[in-house]
């Protein structure tokens, strides 16, 4: 299944610990597991990304660094809990790299968790049969599987609608909501092309699957292109069958909403003066190029005697002002971007030495 495993085998798993969050950070620099050293598909890295930026890019590493920090046995706990048993042991596992693979019937029950408060559904494409009288000959008895918490069912869906709206998912059209995961398996030996291709997404209404792929691979017989022909596939189906747009996802009562994310944006202009306001007192001003996400924080340094110390945080402004400053020893400034879902920090702006302005 690829990359498609990991909401379910890593993700969800970790967020049901109770001690990761959809903007926790993970490693994402390479280095090895053991015997094992995974690598981004785009050979991309940094040293930190957030589990929500990590499942839009469908990164690799702070994949498989997850599974093992959350434990494999923990984590195959929740395919079991929907009779779904691989023999797998490795943490390539975490990249859905199995030795036999799930179906997609099989993938559609496990997705079916997030798009019903936690509970998986026995795939079904017949809801009733009827005679030729209109009578009730029989319809479907839904067999459910208890799986992951309402909590962590509405965090995955926030994420996967990210990774439609703006992630790995986004190619193709469809107007009504829709979250999904795209997947892809390399071929062995071999460092162009693909042996599988998956997209696997929902709507509140319906789930679905879609692989694409040769009933056996070799040098003829491969996949030119990956996960995009799916996702395109799918949407195109859901729009001819009239689902867009048909209902909206609703948050389950009682839990905790997800913000969309923050993306640090860096200080790219910064100045500053000394003001002297008619009490007699100096005021240092402080602006920069403002964010367009009032989200945003800053985290105002001064640095004074060659000490550097925090002075303040404020959100989604372009200006601070110190006041009651030393005329004869004005201190110097910077101004470091700050994310409050991640409690990251981005590049420092470079140091300004406030120039002294004529009284206003």
């Amino acid at each position: 299944p690829g990359s498609t495993i990991k909401p379910l085998l890593v993700y969800s798993p970790a967020l049901e610990t109770g001690n990761y969050y959809p903007y926790s950070l993970l490693p994402n620099e390479q280095s090895a597991l053991g015997e094992y050293k995974p690598k981004n598909y785009n050979e991309v890295y940094s040293k930190n990304i957030s589990m929500y930026n990590a499942l839009l890019q469908s990164a690799n590493v702070p994949a498989v660094w997850l599974l093992n920090d959350i434990g494999i046995d923990n984590a195959k706990d929740y395919l079991e809990k929907m009779d779904l048993n691989i023999p797998d042991r490795g943490l390539s596992m975490a990249l859905g790299g199995l030795k036999e693979g799930l179906t997609p019937l099989e993938m559609v029950k496990a997705y079916s968790s997030f798009d019903h408060d936690g509970d998986a559904l026995e795939p079904f494409v017949i809801n009733a049969i009827y005679d030729r009288n209109n009578d009730l000959v029989a319809e479907v008895k839904i067999k459910q599987y208890r799986v992951f918490s309402s909590q962590t069912s509405w965090y995955m869906t926030k994420m996967l609608s990210g990774v439609v709206n703006e992630g790995t998912a986004n190619k193709g059209y469809f107007r009504g909501d829709l979250a999904g995961k795209t997947g892809s398996t390399n071929i062995p030996g071999q460092t162009n092309g693909n042996k599988d291709a998956w997209f696997i997404g929902y709507t509140p209404d319906v789930v679905g699957a879609i692989w694409m792929g040769y009933d056996k691979t070799d040098s003829k017989h491969f996949l030119r292109n990956g996960s995009t022909y799916p996702t395109i596939l799918f949407k195109k189906i859901l729009t001819d069958a009239g689902r867009e747009p048909s209902t909206e996802f609703k948050k389950p009562k009682n839990i905790e909403d997800l913000d969309k994310p923050i993306n640090l944006e860096p200080i790219s202009t910064i100045q500053s003066k000394v003001k002297f306001s008619p009490f007699g007192l100096f005021t240092v001003e402080i602006n920069w190029n403002a964010p367009s996400d009032k989200r945003q924080q800053y985290r105002i340094y001064r640095v004074k005697n060659g000490k550097e110390k925090l002075i303040d945080t404020v959100t989604g402004v372009d200006e601070y002002r110190d006041t009651f400053v030393n005329v004869f020893n004005v201190p110097s400034y910077y101004v470091v971007p700050y994310n409050p879902q991640t409690k990251e920090e981005g590049k420092r702006s470079k140091l300004v030495k406030p120039n002294i302005r004529n009284k206003e």
